[in-house]
C-alpha cells in the first residue's frame, strides 16, 4: 500500500528445499515460460500449520540477471499482473548443475483446478532462526 519494497533475510524450511528438488525436472529454466510453470509447495502458516500454496518456479544458473526485471518482463506484463502483488523468494538449487531456484506468487495467481491458490508473502517459505 506504500509503494515500498520490503525484503526479508532469512533461510527457507528444508521441506521446501526437498519440494523443489522432487519437482526440479519439471522446473523451467526459460523465463518466458515461467508464468505457467506453477508448482504446489507445502509451507507453514503463522501459527506453525501446514498449508499449501501454488508459486511459479525458475531455475536460474546464477544472479547476473536483475530479478526484479524479470519478474516484470517474465511474468508481470505478460499476465497483466502488478508488480506491487509479487512475492520473489530465491533459494539455492542444490541437485542438478546447481544454480538457483526463484520463485514467485501473488494472491490472484490463476491455478489449476484442485491446486493451491497463491500468496502475497513468502513467510510460508521461510525459517527464522
Amino acid at each position: 500500500m506504500q509503494d515500498q519494497l520490503h525484503i526479508h533475510l532469512a533461510g527457507i524450511h528444508s521441506g521446501i528445499q526437498t519440494q523443489l528438488n522432487n519437482h526440479d525436472s519439471t522446473i523451467t529454466n526459460n523465463p518466458s515460460r515461467w508464468r505457467n510453470q506453477v508448482v504446489p509447495i507445502w509451507g507453514l502458516t503463522s501459527t506453525g500449520l501446514p498449508a499449501p500454496r501454488s508459486y511459479r518456479v525458475l531455475h536460474v544458473a546464477n544472479l547476473n540477471e536483475n530479478l526484479f526485471r524479470l519478474l516484470l518482463d517474465s511474468v508481470v506484463r505478460p499476465t497483466g499482473a502488478t508488480m506491487a502483488q509479487q512475492i520473489l523468494a530465491v533459494t539455492p538449487r542444490l541437485v542438478g548443475s546447481g544454480g538457483l531456484y526463484v520463485l514467485n506468487s501473488e494472491p490472484g495467481l490463476p491455478v489449476a483446478p484442485g491446486q493451491p491458490g497463491g500468496t502475497g508473502t513468502v513467510d510460508f517459505l521461510l525459517a527464522y532462526a
